[in-house]
């Protein structure tokens, strides 16, 4: 939290909120924040391919906290928060279901209290009912 409260303006780090994903307002994005921020982005140069889908991009600050920014927010970010659900198709569930299957198995082994084990388990329900199309950080949001 200390490094978010170290932002003086806001305003310089949010973007347009237009929308906008790609290897054009991207780079914006990474130009604001380091702008208005001591946080550093991740690696990127002139070989780096930025998927026309990509809305965000990621940050270390001083206390090596890793921020997620996107032009209307900045979450936590974790290479560990395992697999994210983005614009599930029909022939996706499958799959989604075999990695939430896998997930409440480790939960399992890991002896977890049974309302987190329930919780993984309504992963698998959203996905066979539709979902949400879009969830970024955990692939929890939405619950």
């Amino acid at each position: 939290m200390a490094d978010i409260a170290e932002v003086r303006d806001w305003r310089r780090v949010g973007g347009p909120r237009a929308g906008e994903t790609g290897p054009v307002p991207v780079p914006r994005l990474i130009r604001r924040v380091k702008s208005a921020t001591s946080w550093k982005p991740w690696p990127i140069n002139r070989k780096t391919v930025i998927d026309d889908q990509l809305d965000g991009w990621g940050f270390l600050t001083r206390r090596k906290t890793e921020l997620a920014v996107y032009d209307d927010q900045v979450l936590p970010h974790s290479p560990f928060s395992g697999w994210v659900a983005f614009a599930i198709e029909p022939e996706d569930v499958e799959a989604g279901q075999v990695v939430a299957d896998d997930l409440e198995a480790q939960v399992r082994a890991a002896s977890l209290p049974p309302g987190q084990i329930r919780a993984l388990g309504n992963i698998g329900e959203r996905l066979q009912t539709g979902g949400s199309r879009h969830q970024r950080g955990t692939g929890l949001e939405g619950r």
